[in-house]
């Protein structure tokens, strides 16, 4: 009786150990799926004219520094937009209120989404409220000071998986 509990719950464990990081690939790919939308959209209000790519990615996001007002193309907010934008927040707030979420990912994963939220709900509601209208320099100011913090927030999600992503095909090869 002892070998078979003991049996059981080392299955048991792998079986645990095998579901935790195929939810945590699925969460993954589901959020960089979100992830490269809001990118490609970002790249239309910039006039970005290069694909994204893996290669290429991290310099695009190091463009949060430099964004600015002179670079933004705001004039032509349609409804296209804003629902792409709308869809990129509803997915993440399904994503943030899933169970699983917190049991795949840590505390500062998920510090990383909320904040990448907040920020797409900031950006949604502005172009809300501004599409239609002549758009003044202050909120051509917000638009970009708001890009730059997403990008900021994409960057860290991406170095934050890359180090977890290591630690975990560490911890699998022990």
């Amino acid at each position: 009786i002892p070998f078979v509990f003991i049996s059981y719950e080392v299955v048991s464990r792998i079986c645990n150990q095998d579901l935790r990081n195929a939810l945590f690939k699925s969460t993954n790919f589901e959020i960089n799926t979100i992830i490269l939308n809001i990118l490609n959209e970002i790249k239309i209000f910039i006039n970005y004219k290069e694909n994204i790519n893996e290669t290429n990615i991290y310099d695009f996001l190091r463009l949060n520094k430099k964004i600015n007002t002179k670079q933004l193309i705001v004039d032509n907010i349609n409804e296209e937009i804003l629902n792409n934008f709308q869809q990129d927040k509803n997915l993440l707030s399904s994503i943030i209120k899933k169970p699983t979420t917190l049991e795949v990912l840590d505390n500062d994963q998920i510090k990383i989404l909320l904040s990448l939220f907040k920020e797409i709900n900031l950006l949604y509601n502005k172009l809300s409220l501004i599409k239609n209208e002549k758009i003044n320099l202050q909120e051509k100011i917000f638009i970009a000071e708001n890009f730059s913090t997403i990008l900021k927030t994409i960057k860290e999600w991406l170095e934050n998986l890359e180090t977890d992503t290591l630690i975990n095909y560490k911890n699998i090869k022990l």
